[in-house]
């Protein structure tokens, strides 16, 4: 049985269940604060509230909000073994299995592959639009900085108006971003740092009578204006951007809803968990939307790996999951039972437990 690596359960725990790697580093945030608010109610409405960490930007946060499948929906990603072939096929329409997913077209497309798309699809909903406007930023801000036009307030209003109003570009508006983008500050930083918090707040934690505010009824303790900082640049805008953009992550540049949809790395993509009750689900991931937790409600379950499947044929099989954590007799026990009920992997690579390192 493997349950969910400990630093991901706070996913499980999220009511809007956030990608648990991108909570991590705001727990962190919070475990260094010393506040004697809770996490998620410091995360969402105290002082994490105000927090936008370059290394975890809050807009991956806030888009970033895995899908866990219901039983219905479940069912369009069980998989069985036809013993006869040794495919896998899809439970739901008997179609072979293919994963990761080919690009989409209508000779690819079925009725279970069309549901799946719209389950995922509403939750990149948010990422189109932010992208849209943000790419939209972009090119007139490079159109200003070429055309030499002066970044007056009313042009930098005009520009960045609709990303406020989206909730972005803090960057322009919190004089102490920096400050707060410190994943660990030390005992004295935060002392120092008392006046940039208070300067924001916009209500008490209690009401005059001693009781606890509802913060879910009431909103955020504290917020930003949505006023632009005096004197901003071209340049400085530029720098938002790019850190709307994922300029500070440590991989780079965040994916775009499509590459997200249909990563360009052949041979990614596809995973699948067997559940407690001996049930093999399978699906394409798609980072920040459908990860193995998705297929097990963040609950436990026998095992968790990636898959490569073509026509209903396995190609490569790995025990490698992030959210999930196998043994090497788990692994083994795994493919002799795969074996045993019939599936074919004469044909298919056989991952190791342990990764190879990245050639320097």
């Amino acid at each position: 049985m493997l349950g969910m690596t400990p630093k991901l359960w706070l996913e499980a725990l999220d009511e809007d269940h956030r990608y648990g790697s991108i909570l991590y580093h705001y727990w962190q945030r919070w475990e260094a604060s010393r506040t004697r608010w809770m996490f998620f109610e410091w995360l969402d409405y105290g002082r994490g509230s105000l927090i936008d960490l370059p290394i975890a930007p809050r807009r991956l946060l806030e888009e970033s909000k895995t899908l866990y499948l219901t039983r219905e929906e479940l069912r369009l990603c069980e998989v069985r073994i036809e013993r006869s072939t040794g495919r896998l096929l899809w439970c739901a329409d008997g179609e072979p299995v293919t994963l990761p997913l080919p690009p989409i077209g209508p000779e690819t497309e079925t009725a279970r592959s069309r549901c799946m798309t719209a389950l995922i699809e509403e939750r990149l909903t948010t990422s189109r639009r932010r992208e849209a406007l943000l790419r939209e930023a972009r090119i007139q801000v490079e159109d200003a900085i070429r055309s030499g036009a002066v970044a007056t307030p009313e042009a930098l209003d005009a520009v960045t108006k609709p990303l406020i109003k989206d909730g972005l570009l803090r960057a322009l508006r919190d004089e102490y971003f920096q400050e707060r983008g410190i994943v660990r500050p030390t005992i004295q930083d935060e002392a120092s740092y008392q006046h940039m918090w208070e300067r924001f707040k916009v209500r008490s934690r209690w009401t005059p009578d001693g009781e606890l505010i509802d913060a879910k009824k009431c909103g955020p303790a504290y917020a930003l204006p949505s006023s632009l900082l005096p004197s901003l640049s071209w340049a400085d805008v530029l720098a938002a951007i790019g850190h709307e953009e994922g300029s500070g992550m440590p991989r780079g540049r965040m994916d775009t809803a499509d590459e997200r949809l249909r990563p360009n790395k052949p041979g990614k993509g596809g995973i699948f968990v067997i559940d407690m009750f001996g049930t093999m689900h399978a699906a394409h991931k798609v980072s920040g939307a459908l990860h193995h937790s998705s297929l097990t409600s963040g609950h436990c379950c026998r095992f968790a790996g990636s898959i490569t499947v073509e026509a209903g044929r396995v190609r490569k099989v790995s025990p490698h999951s992030g959210h999930y954590v196998p043994t090497q007799a788990e692994y083994e026990a795994l493919l002799k039972c795969w074996r045993q009920d019939g599936l074919d992997l004469s044909c298919a690579e056989i991952g190791q437990l342990v990764k190879e390192k990245r050639p320097a």
